[in-house]
Formats: C-alpha cells, structure tokens, sequence
C-alpha cells in the first residue's frame, strides 16, 4: 500500500488536522510485547489442518466410492438384462436400471455446489490514503505495534462490526492481500483508545496468518457440505414432482434417487458438523489470541469498556432497524445512519443496559459459538493487567477528516447499494430531526408508564372514542371524574401489577403450549419442560393451553376495573383540553385541537385490529416453530400440510386487518403523499411464495401496529400530562412520581 499523505499545512483546515494528527500518534506510548501462541491455539491449528485434509478427501471418496458401486453394480449384475418374460423383464430391467440412475443423480447433486455461481459480492465503501491521511497514519502505527502486514483496501459500512479478510478470496490466500472493513458505528460510538484496541484485535487477525488460512478454507468446504445438506433450487423441486407425478416405473427409479441423495444428505451433514465443530474451535482461540493484542494497545480496563460498549450499540441496531423499516414506509430515513444508531443507545433506559450486560455476564460458550462468551474475554484480559500504550480518550471520530460528510455519504451508499431502496433527496431527513423524533417516541412511552402505572400493556390496548373525549356541559364533573379515577388507579396499583404479571405469564404459556400441540400434531417429539405442558402428548398440550387461557380471562376480568380507570382519567383530560382556559397554555392551539381529535379516530379504528393480532400470534408462533422445525420432521408432507393450513388462516386475519385499516389515515407526518395505516403495516413487496408471505406478513403487522399505538398513546399521554399539570391539582406530583 502507498504510504499515506503528507497532510498539507497551507489552510486552516489543514493546519487543524495536522495538529490533530501529531496529538493522536504520539499519544502511542512505547511498543507491546509478542504474547506466546497458548497450546490450545496450537492444537487448534493442527486439528483443524488435518479436518482441512480429511473432509475433502472423504468427500471426493463418497463420489469415487457412488462411481465404483454403479460401475460394479453394472458389470456384476448383467444377468437381470436376461430374464425371460415380459413382465419379468420389465422388474429384472427397473432392478438394473434404478441403481444406475440413483447413481448418476446423486453424482449430480454431490457436485452441484462446485457447478453453483457464487452470490454476487456487494460492492464496497472504499476509503483512501489521500482522503482520510490520519486514519491510514493510525492504522499503520497500529500495524507496527502488532507486527502485522498493513492491509491492501480499508472499507467501511454501517454495521456494529469490524473484520479482516482475504481482499480477493482464493486469489488472496498466499499473499498479504488482506481487507479491513469498519463499521462506522464503532469509530461514532468508541473513543479513539476503544477504537484503536478494535483495530489493534482486527491486525491481531492478520497476524495469524496461518489460522486465517486454514479457517478460510475450512469455511469454504463447509459451505460446500451445507450446499448440498440444505440447499434446495428447481432440480430438487424437479426430482420430487417427477417422482411423484411421473409413471409408476419411473417414479420407482426416482424414489431410488431421492433415497439416495436423503442417505448421502445425512453423512454430509455429519461431516458438516465436525468441520464446522473444529472450525469453530480454532476461530474462538484466534479470538483470544485476537483480543491479547487489543488489551495490550488498549489496556485490560480498556478492553472491558469497549465490549460492553459493542455490546451496548449492537443492541441499539437491533432496536433502531424496526424504527428505520417503519420509518421507510412513512417514506423517510436518516441521513446519518451511525449517529443515528448512537443516538438509540443513548436512549436505551438503565434498567435495560443492566438487563443486557446481566444476561450477557451469564451467557456460556457453546460447542458452536465462533466466538467465546464476553464474560470468559474480559476475564483473560484483566488477568493480562496490561495498561495499554495508547490511552486517548477523545472521541474516534477525530481520526476522520470530516466524519459527518463520510457518515452521510456512506448511509446514502448503504441504502442504495445494500438495501437497494430507491431513495431520493426527498426521501432523506436530518438525523437531528430523526433523533428528536425518537427521543419523543422514548419520551412518551415513559410517559404511558407513569401515567397509567406501568398497569397497561399493548394487547390490551385502551378503548378511546372521540365521544369519549368530547367535552362534558359541565367542566367540574371532567375534572371530579379525573381526580376520582386518578385516586382508584393509585390505590388498585399494586394488585394491578400482580393481575398484569399473571395475564403475561399465562398469555406466554397459552402461547407455548399452541407452539407444542401443533408440533405434537404432526408427529414431532418434544420437551415438555421447554413448552410448559405436563407431558409430550396432544392432550396434555390442550389441557395446558385452555388453562393458560382460563387463567388469562380471570386475569384480565381483574384488570378490567383499573383499565376503566385508565380510560376515564385520559378521556377527561383531553375533555378539559378543550377548555379555554386550559388550551390558553399551549402554544398551536388550533392545530393540537385538531391533532388530538385525530389521534383519537385513529387509535378507536386500531383498536379491532390489534384485538385481532393479540389472538393471531398464537398462530404466528406456531407457524414459526413449523417451519423452523420443518428439517427435523420425519414426514415432511404432513408438516407440509399443516404449515399451508395454518399459514392459510394467517393471510385470512390479515387480509381481515387490511381491511379494517384500508381507509384509515397515517396519523403523523410521511414523505408518501396519501398513506393509510394499512400500507404502514403491511411487508411490500409481498413475497410469491404463500407461506413466506404469511409469516411476513404476520411478522410485520405485528411490530408495526403495536408500535404505532404506543406512539399514538404516548402522544395523547404527553398533553394529558400537561393538562394535569396545568390543572395544579394537588396530588399532581404524586401521580407522575
């Protein structure tokens, strides 16, 4: 690679960068020392060298041995050519014939996955020497420290990851023609010390040059075992409609090869999983070795910030990529996609950070995790008790010579390149504009919660008319009818809490125990425990989901007092809204008048449809458990049968749904000129395939439609609350404490 750019010094501009740039590179203090290669690395290595080895040869000896039997089959057993009689003949010729054919089929489908195009690689996010000068200076400095080659291409993208990688594949696999590839995300969330112990770990890789290989082969023919255990296309498609559509003579011999290439599925997959076991034995080793050089750069204190950091924005992207399909249908997007993936993990609530790092403190290494739980990493590097050389703290987007333009043009590439979305100008928000709207929807469900006393929960969505809201002749009685209802919520709080735990827990056990008796319908062998049913029978999964279900209506009959309540302390507050001098307060009087007026329509036309959706997930989860399941069962016709069956009962709900929701209008602002909240929660394009469809379909009404009735509940709940306040009865800050 060209050494980077001498930065020029003739602008203030350049002069700020120079600066910054000796500031951050003789902030490096001192050189690391070179950590022994630990025996288990070493044992890695040789054992997955000799998988490497055997795995190509046993399987190159299934099609040498499938060739010799049919040759050896062929020679040996001319006699059957010979039998007298017609019919005779006809068996003695399918007997010959069906081996030999079986043969040939199966040769084909061991060799399909060579015969196969690779998936089109998408293209990349480049970054230059010329064009980012301190980043590439930074990165051969680290390059230095772990005495790793410096890579030949740095590319970057939106995910919440770093990598390093061979930069043409096979191609690469002698040389040092190695990839970086950087998540934006990480340089918008780390520090410059975390980002640099991430790159530190990434140069780490490369200098395992060794592992690399030998884990990049060993990916390579697994994929080549997983292609022919689970791949299925037209030929597949074509053996088992010829077998079944075709003549009985026919179809015998295409049964023989069905028989055959299900015989040989069955031993690739036992290869698969060995190599794959071993593969990924080897990769959490390179990850230790990996994470001694991060520690070492870093610091062991260092180390642990930057993995519950990652931990943190990973979580944050898995919630904020529901926000962004959402907010594709609305027609908008950010144009700062990393800042605005940061800004999500700022809004994440303390008790959850808790919850995940919890559950993370917990989690175990498994036989085929590639890489070794959080907990066991941070252990070994406090144990290294390193304190790092390079100890800077500023943020890692000083590194970049103008990081907002790069995030910018790298999220407009993302969604043009990698989502294939047809954006335009139009299309793209300020991601402070985005951010603001999130911080809102974040506000407003803590809103929901201290205004309805964490005693509600989105399938058991509030009633609310715009009748309700009208107000009443006499103002006082609104507000006697607040205070009242205000007080009754208060004092039922606590048993209210303990009814909403039980309607939860029995509508999680009527849900698994649906999941168990459909799969127990078609044969398939399960757990009780991990259903919650009494036993492995149909009965027993019956008898525990119509409990669960008497249980849900004894809760739910409990809850009907406090949701009364609920409703009538927010009907009578957007009843004394309407009041003059209570709308004094508020600034768009006019427009907040008729904005809530609105909100109400929508949320009384919503409500029917989510009722619906609280009574299809019983059958979204079945679906799901069938068709995840669907390779483990022993007759897939049955399974078949009923994953169309219940997948027909999926799109008739929807369809159902669509229909209530067709004229009803999205109720906040959209970039797609006339929008109804059916085309928001509906999944387009629609898949062909009925089942796929019906699990989409499901999937997305099911995320959208609930979050939309939060944001509408949050939205009336926030003026509620500045009604109340407004108001300044006297228990008003114990209501919202």
């Amino acid at each position: 690679m060209a050494q980077p750019a001498s930065i020029p010094t003739a602008t203030p501009v350049a002069d700020e960068l120079q600066a910054r740039a000796v500031a951050v590179l003789d902030a490096f203090d001192g050189d690391i020392t070179r950590v022994r290669v630990p025996l288990f690395y070493r044992l890695g290595l040789f054992v997955a060298t000799l998988v490497m080895v055997l795995l190509p040869v046993c399987y190159l000896g299934l099609i040498g041995l499938l060739g010799y039997g049919a040759f050896w089959h062929a020679t040996t057993h001319t006699g059957l050519l010979h039998w007298p009689g017609r019919r005779v003949a006809l068996v003695a010729l399918l007997l010959y014939a069906a081996p030999l054919v079986a043969a040939l089929v199966l040769a084909f489908f061991l060799l399909k996955p060579f015969l196969a195009r690779e998936a089109r690689r998408p293209q990349s996010f480049m970054l230059s020497p010329s064009g980012e000068p301190l980043l590439f200076a930074f990165l051969q400095k680290i390059c230095g420290l772990v005495g790793a080659p410096v890579p030949k291409r740095v590319q970057v993208n939106c995910e919440v990851n770093a990598s390093a990688s061979f930069r043409r594949g096979l191609w690469s696999l002698f040389g040092n023609d190695l990839t970086l590839t950087i998540g934006l995300p990480l340089a918008a969330g780390l520090s410059v010390r975390e980002f640099a112990g991430v790159l530190a770990h990434e140069f780490g890789h490369f200098a395992q040059g060794t592992g690399m290989r030998l884990t990049y082969l060993i990916f390579r023919i697994n994929g080549w075992f997983a292609r022919v255990v689970y791949e299925r296309d037209e030929w597949d498609e074509w053996l088992v409609y010829h077998s079944e559509e075709s003549d009985s003579r026919i179809g015998f011999v295409l049964y023989f090869a069905r028989f055959g290439v299900w015989v040989s599925r069955r031993i690739l997959w036992l290869w698969m999983i060995i190599g794959h076991a071993v593969s990924c034995f080897l990769l959490r080793q390179m990850e230790f070795d990996a994470d001694r050089y991060q520690t070492k750069v870093a610091g062991s204190d260092g180390f642990a910030s930057t993995m519950k950091r990652i931990r943190l924005l990973a979580f944050a992207h898995a919630q904020a990529v529901h926000e962004l399909e959402a907010s594709w249908k609305t027609g908008q997007l950010p144009d700062n996609l990393p800042r605005y993936l940061v800004h999500w993990a700022q809004l994440v609530p303390e008790d959850v950070k808790k919850r995940v790092n919890e559950e993370s403190a917990r989690a175990k290494t498994r036989l085929f995790h590639t890489h070794p739980a959080d907990a066991a990493r941070v252990r070994r590097a406090e144990q290294l008790g390193a304190s790092g050389v390079f100890r800077l703290d500023e943020p890692a987007a000083i590194l970049f010579k103008d990081f907002h333009e790069l995030c910018r043009s790298l999220t407009l590439y993302h969604y043009q390149q990698d989502l294939e979305l047809k954006i335009t100008p139009q299309n793209l928000v300020a991601t402070e504009e985005t951010m603001t709207g999130a911080s809102a929807e974040v506000e407003g469900g803590a809103a929901v919660d201290r205004y309805f006393l964490s005693g509600t929960t989105l399938f058991r969505p509030l009633a609310l008319t715009e009748a309700d809201v009208r107000p009443l002749p006499d103002p006082n009685q609104s507000l006697a009818n607040l205070v009242e209802a205000r007080q009754r919520m208060q004092a039922a709080r606590a048993r209210t809490h303990d009814a909403l735990k039980a309607w939860t827990e029995a509508d999680e056990r009527a849900i698994r125990a649906h999941q168990a008796g459909q799969l127990l319908l078609v044969g398939f062998k399960i757990r009780p425990k991990d259903f919650q049913v009494g036993a492995a029978t149909g009965e027993a999964a019956k008898q525990a989901e119509a409990e669960a279900m008497r249980e849900l209506a004894r809760a739910s009959s409990e809850l009907e007092e406090f949701d009364r309540d609920a409703r009538t302390r927010l009907a009578s507050a957007l009843q004394l809204l309407q009041e003059p001098e209570v709308l004094a307060a508020f600034e768009n009087r006019e427009e907040l008048q008729r904005e809530m007026v609105n909100l109400v329509r929508v949320l009384d036309s919503l409500r029917p449809a989510l009722v619906s959706l609280f009574e299809l997930r019983k059958e979204h989860a079945a679906l799901y458990v069938l068709i995840t399941n669907r390779e483990n069962f022993s007759d897939i016709e049955r399974v078949d049968f009923r994953i169309h069956k219940v997948a027909q009962t999926i799109n008739r709900t929807i369809a159902d749904v669509q229909l209530k929701l067709c004229r009803v209008p999205f109720p906040f602002s959209h970039a797609r000129g006339r929008m109804f909240v059916a085309d928001y929660a509906r999944h387009d394009p629609p898949d062909p395939h009925a089942v796929l469809n019906a699990l989409q379909q499901c999937t997305t009404h099911l995320q959208r439609l609930p979050m939309l009735y939060s944001r509408i509940i949050g939205r009336l709940v926030l003026v509620a609350e500045q009604v109340e306040a407004r108001l300044a009865q006297p228990d008003a800050e114990q209501v919202q404490a």
